[in-house]
């Protein structure tokens, strides 16, 4: 992807059915099974083969297009996704046969962040509404990737996030924690998950 007129990503999936990817040392063989798209969000199926390696390894990729560099998304796309990855986690435990989410961005820090810690307080809200510390959990983050959820508008973002969740999943406010709702320093800011748009295309 460019920003600024400057290359801050490669492309690292093929444009066509296939594509060999080359480095110094190795080379990586990427076929693109399937791909659809639904708002902001393109899903793809990828077989990839490094070179050495018998077997290739199955990839799901979810590309959100609605998060420029400078900008937003829109919450209701940005919650789709949110609760697409969280139904991942809960339906798929980590191991030998199915890896861990890879989650990233152009720089890999602001949208990456404020993600991650989106995926965590949904989970929260579900589970314990009582214990939702937003300022906590990007802190605890920060701890292991610094300048995660780095901007105050991305922090802005998470506590409109947080609102949109008690209202889209009808949540009781009587059990939420007193500053959850509340920015700090007064800046502005039916539980079912909605039907995924990609069951009907996943790929058994």
């Amino acid at each position: 992807c460019f920003e600024g007129g400057k290359e801050k990503c490669a492309q690292y999936w093929p444009e066509g059915s296939a594509q060999t990817f080359n480095s110094k040392k190795r080379s990586v063989e990427v076929w693109k099974e399937s791909e659809g798209s639904s708002g902001s969000v393109i899903r793809r199926q990828l077989k990839i083969r490094p070179s050495g390696e018998a077997s290739p390894w199955t990839v799901t990729q979810f590309q959100f297009t609605g998060w420029g560099h400078n900008d937003l998304p829109d919450m209701e796309s940005f919650y789709n996704l949110v609760v697409i990855q969280n139904n991942i986690l809960a339906t798929h435990s980590v191991g030998y046969g199915f890896g861990p989410t890879v989650v990233h961005c152009s720089d890999g820090v602001g949208p990456t962040g404020t993600f991650m810690v989106a995926c965590f307080l949904l989970d929260r809200l579900r589970m314990n509404p009582q214990s939702v510390d937003i300022i906590g959990t990007i802190l605890a983050t920060q701890k292991w990737r610094a300048n995660l959820a780095q901007t105050w508008s991305q922090l802005q973002f998470l506590y409109n996030f947080v609102d949109f969740c008690i209202d889209r999943e009808n949540i009781g406010t009587r059990s939420l924690a007193p500053s959850t709702r509340i920015m700090p320093y007064e800046a502005p800011v039916e539980y079912d998950s909605p039907v995924d748009p990609f069951q009907s295309n996943a790929v058994e």
